[in-house]
């Protein structure tokens, strides 16, 4: 961001009282927020629409459960596998658009329409209620003085830094993403792993498990993939970030912690120790030393 670009910021925000890019964000995310409760109900209707599928059918019929995959062969029935896999294609298609256009809001916004030309601002022609009888510095020699590039430098380091929030804000909302798939998944093995053991899981309800599990080495390949991918975008990023050259070793990764970052940090740990993420890693290791 210029010296100029600051100035008309900085105006924008005092006379507003916020930043102009909070407004976008409050849209963004009212937006994000509908498409969210849009998805959930079409998930909803879609399933309402199997099960009125299932009550007709079933009548008289008792073997029914038998039968859903036939039925589901013949079109009768709504698979629930086609109903999950299409909901998520969906969902990913309408992020990837409102991700695109939500881009191009963004700068249209800021440099259209939030925003005052620099010569205005710079020639004292628009300038705040409070500031109408200041006199207005020569730019000339504010941009030669030594205070001003350290000004300007610290802008540009604070800009960095908020980048670089967002990016690391955007790489946990993956991660979060991808612990929540691991622990369904988790939990969908458990039944199956304990549903001839004392449990009150009927046939039906196994054989939706097995559903959501299929195809099973696909799944687990793509949540790995997941993981990886995350933790090589970090990398790199801390690699740019610190200057460092070669390819970083992951265990001596480290950026600055915020007493925020430290929270979240903690909180992670706890939920992977809930779901048994972490003691798994811990016995495979176990295992390894003794092999």
């Amino acid at each position: 961001m210029s010296s100029g670009d600051y100035r008309v910021m900085s105006v924008l925000t005092e006379h507003m009282g916020f930043p102009p890019i909070t407004l976008i964000d409050e849209v963004i995310n009212a937006v994000n927020e509908i498409m969210q409760k849009a998805l959930v109900g079409l998930s909803d209707y879609l399933q309402r629409q199997r099960n009125n599928q299932l009550k007709a059918l079933k009548g008289e019929d008792e073997l029914l459960n038998e039968k859903e995959k036939e039925f589901e062969n013949q079109n009768k029935l709504f698979s629930l596998h086609e109903i999950e896999a299409g909901l998520v294609l969906f969902d990913t298609l309408c992020h990837s658009n409102l991700d695109k256009n939500f881009d191009k809001f963004e700068l249209y916004t800021l440099r259209n329409i939030l925003t005052i030309p620099h010569d205005l601002v710079d020639g004292g022609w628009i300038r705040l209620k409070h500031h109408e009888h200041l006199d207005m510095l020569d730019q000339t020699r504010l941009g030669s003085r030594e205070e001003d590039i350290q000004l300007k430098n610290l802008v540009g380091k604070i800009n960095l830094e908020l980048h670089l929030r967002k990016i690391l804000q955007a790489q946990l909302a993956k991660a979060k993403t991808i612990v929540k798939s691991l622990s369904q998944y988790k939990r969908c093995v458990e039944g199956l792993l304990s549903a001839h053991a004392n449990t009150k899981l009927t046939p039906d309800m196994v054989e939706k498990l097995r559903d959501n599990l299929d195809p099973m080495n696909e799944n687990v390949y793509y949540l790995l993939t997941q993981v990886n991918e995350v933790v090589k975008q970090v990398l790199a990023l801390n690699n740019k970030v610190m200057g460092s050259s070669g390819a970083p070793d992951p265990t001596e990764v480290r950026f600055r912690s915020t007493p925020r970052d430290v929270y979240i940090e903690d909180k992670t740990h706890m939920l992977l120790e809930k779901i048994g993420i972490l003691q798994a890693r811990k016995n495979a290791r176990q295992l390894d030393k003794y092999h």
